[in-house]
């Protein structure tokens, strides 16, 4: 069984070295300019509400996503 878990490890090394994809641990940012840059500096990805996009950096490209779509939920505080 040990032999099996080494052998499934050297091929996801191996895949993922066959593919040139570095994983890296996900990086939580609270403004969307900060995530469009990392997006554009070719760190990653990142989900974004439509609104936060009006404006995007020029090096990111926007895609919608489908199936199922992403739901969120606006709540109104009043006083």
């Amino acid at each position: 069984m040990e032999g099996d878990a080494r052998a499934q490890d050297a091929e996801d090394e191996t895949a993922t070295e066959d593919r040139s994809v570095i994983a890296i641990p996900p990086v939580p940012v609270t403004n969307s300019a900060t995530a469009e840059g990392f997006v554009a500096a070719g760190l990653g990805v990142s989900l974004l509400p439509r609104a936060a996009l009006a404006h995007h950096h020029p090096g990111v490209v926007v895609r919608k996503v489908r199936g199922p779509e992403p739901v969120r939920a606006v709540h109104a505080a009043m006083r």
